[in-house]
């Protein structure tokens, strides 16, 4: 699959109004959307707890985890985020996409609206 990236507005849950618009690297392979520490802590979101994870390059890291308001194209909602290191890469992560209801269309290079499934 290309790569490619996306749009998205994020927030803090308890302020929805004071959104930022980020640019993002689309990554299946990644479990949950990293956005920069630097912009979770200005929009107030603070970690709940922390995980271990395991990097591109196969490195073990812990990652704090907390909760975001993200918006893409209309659809939105609370999602676990990670807190990245400055100048790591910015993901939007498998989870994030599966509970907004999206797919990947890798000919296209886009994310493409799905009903969520219910078998």
């Amino acid at each position: 699959m290309g790569i490619f990236s996306a749009h998205i507005r994020v927030a803090n849950p308890q302020d929805r109004a004071s959104w930022r618009e980020v640019e993002l690297i689309v990554d299946t392979g990644a479990t949950l959307t990293k956005l920069p520490e630097d912009l979770l802590l200005e929009l107030r979101i603070e970690p709940q707890f922390s995980l271990p994870a395991v990097t591109s390059d196969n490195r073990e890291v812990m990652r704090r985890i907390g909760v975001a308001w993200v918006s893409i194209n209309g659809r939105a909602g609370s999602v676990p985020v990670a807190f990245g290191q400055r100048g790591e890469q910015i993901l939007l992560g498998a989870t994030t996409l599966e509970i907004l209801g999206f797919v990947v269309d890798p000919i296209e290079q886009k994310l493409t609206p799905r009903a969520l499934r219910e078998k």
